[in-house]
Order: C-alpha cells, then sequence, then structure tokens
C-alpha cells in the first residue's frame, strides 16, 4: 500500500481506510515501535504513525494469519 507521507495523524490513515478500532488496536501493541503520540505526557496528544513501519506490521500480520489458517486446514 502506498502513503502519502512518512508520517500520518490516525486521522488521515482513517481517511484512507483504516479502523478507529484497528489503529487504536495497533498503537496499543506491545512492543510496536511506529506509533507515537506528539506529547507522550498526554493521554490525549493526536497519535501519529510512520507509515513505513505501519506497513511492515500490517503485512507481517496477514502473514501470520495466513499461516494460521494453513495449519488449521492442513492438519488433521
Amino acid at each position: 500500500m502506498e502513503y502519502p507521507k512518512p508520517i500520518m495523524s490516525k486521522k488521515e490513515l482513517m481517511g484512507m481506510g483504516f479502523t478507529r478500532d484497528y489503529l487504536n488496536r495497533v498503537a496499543s501493541t506491545k512492543g510496536q515501535t511506529f506509533a507515537f503520540r506528539i506529547n507522550p505526557r498526554n493521554s490525549r496528544s493526536p497519535l501519529l504513525f510512520d507509515t513505513a513501519g505501519l506497513e511492515k506490521f500490517r503485512l507481517a500480520e496477514i502473514r501470520a494469519a495466513e499461516r494460521a489458517a494453513e495449519l488449521k486446514t492442513g492438519v488433521m
């Protein structure tokens, strides 16, 4: 997927078709390094996403889901 900017806000990503729930889940995933707040001390500060990291995470999630489906249907 192509992103227009290297760093995008949650609102901009929602405009591209991502859901609020998905972005919140991704941002709260333990160990992720691509989602951050403008002001980390303020919990209501806007979330920003490094789009390269988000895309890498998204593709890894898709591969994991495909692999799980393979394993589920392959063993009987």
